[in-house]
């Protein structure tokens, strides 16, 4: 590989971390990057402070588990690609003085995933 072509796709990969608009602000994505947090944290994937599911539709209040234990209950695929930036906006957080933790872990995942999961469909593209 080139040098040109190397510096073409580092500085195309920073433009577009740059200018992603990402799909957040729905509450299916979020409820995906709640799933991941809680995973890696070992926070609640639901709040405690929610009342109780009222249908398996109710998808805000989550769904019954184990030992009555709430979860989310959407596959996790979504939210295992969200987890590396979630962890490293969360870490990031304590260096960006005035950011709002969940507003900043939201501006960086939705910069990253995508990134992430275009590399992983070119990678196996390649093979």
């Amino acid at each position: 590989m080139s040098k040109t072509t190397l510096k073409l796709g580092v500085l195309a990969t920073l433009w577009l971390i740059a200018v992603n608009i990402g799909s957040f602000g729905t509450d299916d994505t979020d409820l995906r990057l709640r799933m991941g947090h809680a995973w890696w944290s070992g926070a609640s994937e639901v709040s405690s402070r929610l009342p109780q599911p009222i249908s398996r539709e109710d998808a805000l209040r989550g769904v019954r588990g184990a030992g009555g234990k709430r979860y989310v209950f959407y596959d996790p695929g979504q939210s295992i690609l969200m987890m590396p930036g979630d962890w490293l906006a969360s870490k990031m957080d304590h260096w960006v003085s005035g950011a709002d933790g969940k507003d900043f872990r939201t501006q960086v995942v939705d910069r990253l995933t995508p990134f992430r999961a275009t590399v992983r469909l070119k990678s196996q593209q390649a093979a």
